[in-house]
């Protein structure tokens, strides 16, 4: 069988599509999607805040938490949703131990345009 249809990103941009049942199809294992590169024994970063400070996931308000770190920018529609999505989460589970951080791809000719950007 068949479905038709529009998908559409932001509101600037729309493609018809149609798609078609695969019946042996198979999702691959989450394991596969995403990994560490050999010669790596874990996900590390430093990138400074709006303020200048280095957020890294050494710090001691990661420890021991669960932490979601998005990869997005304020230009990706779907990277807000998500962002919204995230910010409804964290309002309604404040008592879980779990932290966000969003790593933003920006084009901006100063930091200070893109935080501005994000903040939005």
């Amino acid at each position: 069988s068949t479905f038709n249809g529009i998908f559409y990103s932001g509101n600037h941009w729309k493609k018809n599509f149609t798609a078609k049942r695969n019946a042996t199809y198979e999702l691959p294992s989450a394991n596969t999607l995403t990994f560490l590169k050999e010669g790596y024994d874990k996900f590390a970063f430093s990138f400074p805040d709006e303020n200048g400070n280095l957020i890294s996931l050494e710090d001691d308000r990661f420890k021991d938490k669960v932490t979601v770190v998005q990869i997005m920018g304020s230009w990706c529609p779907n990277c807000l949703d998500e962002s919204k999505y995230y910010t409804k989460y964290r309002s309604e589970n404040s008592d879980k131990d779990v932290e966000f951080i969003a790593l933003a791809f920006e084009v901006a000719k100063t930091p200070q345009k893109a935080f501005q950007r994000i903040n939005r």
